[in-house]
């Protein structure tokens, strides 16, 4: 079969003006590129922007050599993401009250691991200061040590805002964290968001209550995206589940996020089980198990500036 789409990506330094940054968005989609989502290098000094366009369609304007870095295409370690079709999977069923609430675009899932003595500092610091970019931001603890914060924006701009003023407060509370094998001071992911549910008379319901966030990983086997996305972009049948989104992280790999409360959480665990049983063959397997998941209780924090009456 014929791809329908081809790729690449092209490597921006961060000190670009707003006018050569502009430029280049602009001198790219008159090549009819699509921007796809935006990976911020903070400490190598540049963005990762990744692109799609129809296969074979071809253009004879070349990106000016003064808006990108002379080389491109990024080494293979650097893996290009691939968004499968994004307007056409994004699916985002109305929740109650909220027809016109404003919709996620990207988000970012990033753990931390946290020094002896620094886990309640920590937690303060990420929930008592959301990026003000933010439509809504998650955070739990998912270990003795560990925290995963996971941010939804609305806008790739703000993504990329968000990226540049996480850097700052990351270096505000380095001493707090223990640095990965590779030298970073967290794990991060981003990517586009293909299917969003959302309810807000459930999230209104369980106010007081305790809630649970679950970020499932998949790696979904070569051939096999459209079959798996298929069966995983549908609204959530379990009882006062509050979100379900589902973003696309690679060209293979996708996160599943929900909330729900916790008591129905613990109910609905077998059926969560059996539909991964459905799914089972589409996978690849994380060692012995078929995804790599993590849950806690989480923080919840939407942005007041977006609330609709």
């Amino acid at each position: 079969m014929n791809p329908q789409w081809e790729y690449t990506n092209t490597k921006i330094s961060r000190e670009f003006t707003k006018q050569n940054y502009s430029r280049h968005l602009n001198d790219m989609g008159s090549q009819g590129w699509e921007l796809v989502t935006v990976d911020t290098y903070a400490d190598q000094g540049f963005n990762l922007l990744y692109w799609k366009r129809p296969f074979g369609a071809k253009s004879g304007l070349e990106v000016e050599s003064n808006s990108v870095e002379e080389s491109e295409k990024i080494d293979n370690d650097l893996k290009m993401k691939k968004d499968t079709l994004i307007d056409e999977r994004v699916q985002t069923p109305p929740p109650v009250g909220t027809s016109k609430a404003i919709k996620p675009i990207f988000a970012s899932i990033v753990r931390y691991v946290i020094q002896d003595g620094f886990m309640d500092k920590m937690l303060g610091e990420i929930c008592d200061g959301p990026s003000p970019e933010a439509l809504a931001q998650y955070t739990l603890q998912i270990s003795a040590s560990e925290i995963v914060n996971v941010t939804m924006v609305p806008e790739l701009d703000d993504m990329i805002k968000k990226e540049e003023t996480g850097v700052n407060w990351l270096d505000t509370v380095e001493h707090m964290l223990v640095k990965f094998s590779n030298g970073s001071r967290t794990d991060a992911c981003s990517g586009a968001i293909l299917f969003d549910w959302h309810n807000d008379h459930n999230e209104w319901q369980l106010q007081n209550k305790t809630k649970v966030l679950s970020a499932v990983k998949y790696r979904v086997k070569e051939g096999f995206v459209d079959e798996f996305l298929n069966a995983v972009m549908t609204p959530s049948e379990i009882p006062m589940k509050i979100r379900k989104t589902i973003i696309q992280t690679d060209e293979q790999e996708f996160y599943e996020l929900g909330i729900a409360g916790l008591e129905e959480k613990i109910e609905t665990e077998d059926e969560e089980v059996n539909w991964l049983d459905t799914v089972e063959h589409l996978l690849e397997f994380f060692g012995d198990s078929r995804t790599d998941a993590c849950s806690g209780v989480v923080n919840i924090w939407n942005n007041p500036k977006f609330l609709q009456d």
